[in-house]
């Protein structure tokens, strides 16, 4: 380097020499350039010796970045973001990143490629071939623990760049400066008191009152030594033993302490108490408070406000109904005798009260049947009302009438029901309903269509004989609709007109004796059809069998006792077989090998009668 300056310096004078300049001044402008040279060599040593080696140390590339505020809260999510550049002008063989994890904190998520050791706590990244002027960042995020307690600090660990050029390692420090603290409370304002009264109804002396009080930590940190303090009222005594938790009463107070209360948990506080006699008037309040106190403070209260009852009682009293004809079953036109026992259950003595009684729809109140003190009758509720007064605690009297049911329930069933109710002072006592069950009397349409066999005797009619004999609660319209010679396709001809508008409750098909010989397939298709519209009106079907038949061209009457057998069996409906009993005797029930006797058409309607019978309840209506 010496001789390149020397060099310099004899090329710098011999130049000022030919331009004639004097002797000094030659000398002092040669210094000058020579001194510049120096300086220029020496800083072109310090770049060369300074800059050949990796450069982390510009904090303007290798840095700590976070977006979080300072003020955090348990839960929060931290994030970081830690910057790294190689300024230098050469290459890193090896950078390791290592960045330790604060406490109090939970690593949720970090940038792809790091080793995250969770008992040591410790981030650490490995990157290689870091060239020169290369940067690149790692992304944290941290959440803060829960509970925390309020000011606990948070701060990210002094973060160790350590980087490798062959054997030689470099280490470089960032310093996080940036703090975090924690800020939390807890919350204690939930808190919620009820009461129910253990004896259910209204609220009266000797009754028992169960408290329960709940109270929870909505906040985000550990509450601890808490202490919750009922008042309750001076008409209350407290049952002994049933204080929960631990709590304590005395002079009117219980006092609960609860050690520990983590943020989301609760704790229920329950006493029961009884209302006691003394100075307690009709509508009393009765106040009960809790209040809850923490670090010394009270945080919350609420209070939760009964109203006792002393007054006449009329909820335990009753109604009755019953059939004063006997009998079993109530009819229309029949009386039904009613008794209301009215109870005085309650505190105190009724002065004045009133008993309603509206007379149920299907019912009408026979006249001077009622109890005679204190009774009008009342159009706005179409009943009674007995205005009544004087009956003592633990008292009762009774109050009867009678009721006849309407006759448009003679041929329909219904219900009748009560709505009676008392009224004293402000307070209305609904008495429990009671019912009675009217039987309407079975009113049945009953039809026969067919042909001669019904057109030509007098069966239908003992058959319904049979039916009102043997049922006498019941009224069957008993109907015949049959023409001499007809067929069945042509009973289904006209089954629209004549048979449904009859609406028949019971239809009885009775044909065949004319179709034998004719045509199997039209005799079926007219039964099963005939049947069929009869089943869609709800009406229930019987098929009577036929025969026996001992006339020329009718042998065949056998196959179509079977086709009927077919028809019933596939719409499940019941066969009236009269062939049976009719051909034990043929010459005494059949007259001409076809038609009934006298004594054919009794055995024919007590055969259907027999038949029919099963599908009837006890008092002849349908089942």
């Amino acid at each position: 380097m010496v001789c390149f300056l020397k060099r310099i310096s004899l090329k710098i004078k011999s130049l000022l020499i030919k331009v004639k300049l004097s002797k000094k001044s030659i000398v002092i402008i040669a210094s000058v350039i020579a001194a510049i040279l120096v300086t220029s060599a020496a800083g072109y040593y310090y770049y060369f010796h300074i800059y050949s080696i990796p450069n982390f140390e510009d904090e303007l590339y290798n840095n700590v970045l976070t977006s979080s505020m300072k003020e955090v809260e348990p839960g929060d999510t931290l994030t970081y973001e830690v910057n790294y550049k190689n300024s230098g002008y050469r290459q890193v063989d090896t950078l390791n990143i290592v960045i330790p994890m604060p406490e109090n904190v939970e690593l949720i998520s970090y940038t792809e490629g790091g080793q995250y050791d969770k008992d040591g706590r410790m981030l650490e990244y490995m990157i290689n071939d870091l060239a020169s002027n290369t940067s690149g960042k790692i992304d944290l995020d941290l959440k803060v623990d829960e509970p925390l307690d309020n000011g606990t600090e948070i701060r990210l660990g002094d973060i160790r760049f350590d980087y490798f050029i062959g054997d030689k390692g470099f280490e470089k420090i960032l310093n996080v400066g940036e703090r975090h603290i924690v800020v939390s409370s807890p919350d204690l304002s939930s808190l919620s008191v009820s009461s129910s009264d253990v004896n259910g109804g209204f609220l009266s002396l000797g009754d028992e009152i169960r408290y329960t009080f709940k109270i929870k930590n909505t906040g985000n940190t550990t509450a601890r030594d808490i202490e919750v303090i009922s008042e309750i009222s001076a008409f209350l005594d407290p049952v002994e033993d049933s204080v929960n938790e631990s709590g304590k009463y005395s002079d009117g107070k219980i006092t609960w302490k609860i050690d520990i209360l983590e943020p989301g948990d609760s704790s229920m506080l329950i006493f029961r108490a009884i209302l006691k006699e003394g100075e307690i008037k009709d509508r009393e309040e009765i106040t009960t408070t809790a209040a809850v106190t923490y670090d010394g403070k009270e945080v919350q209260s609420e209070q939760v406000v009964d109203i006792a009852r002393l007054f006449p009682d009329f909820s335990e009293s009753t109604a009755i109904l019953a059939d004063a004809n006997g009998g079993g079953y109530l009819w229309s036109g029949e009386t039904v005798s009613v008794k209301v026992t009215i109870k005085n259950t309650g505190q105190t003595k009724a002065e004045d009260y009133r008993l309603y009684c509206p007379i149920p729809a299907p019912a009408t109140y026979v006249s001077r049947s009622g109890t005679a003190e204190g009774i009008r009758w009342s159009d706005e509720i179409r009943g009674l009302i007995w205005d009544l007064n004087g009956l003592e605690v633990g008292e009762s009297r009774e109050i009867t009438f009678n009721m006849t049911v309407n006759s448009d329930y003679y041929y329909r069933s219904g219900t009748l029901n009560t709505e009676f109710y008392i009224i004293a002072g402000e307070d209305e006592f609904p008495i429990k309903p009671v019912s009675i069950y009217i039987q309407g009397h079975p009113y049945l349409n009953v039809v026969a269509m067919g042909d001669s066999l019904i057109a030509k005797s007098d069966w239908v009619q003992r058959l319904d004989s049979k039916l009102e004999a043997a049922f006498p609660a019941a009224d069957y319209n008993t109907a015949a609709s049959a023409k001499s010679g007809e067929m069945s396709f042509q009973g289904l001809a006209r089954f629209d007109s004549t048979i449904t508008p009859l609406r028949p409750s019971i239809l009885i098909i009775a044909y065949g004796t004319n179709d034998v010989g004719a045509s199997q397939s039209y005799f079926q298709y007219s039964i099963d059809s005939m049947v069929a519209k009869a089943k869609n009106m709800g009406t229930t079907v019987f098929i009577n069998l036929i025969g026996p038949i001992s006339t020329a061209g009718k042998s065949e009457w056998p196959i179509y006792n079977n086709i009927i057998m077919q028809v019933a069996a596939r719409h499940g409906i019941p066969v009236i077989n009269v062939t049976s009993p009719l051909s034990q005797d043929k010459g005494k029930y059949l007259y001409d090998g076809v038609h009934y006797t006298p004594s054919g058409s009794e055995v024919v309607a007590q055969t259907a009668f027999n038949t029919i019978v099963q599908y009837l309840n006890g008092l002849g209506g349908r089942k």
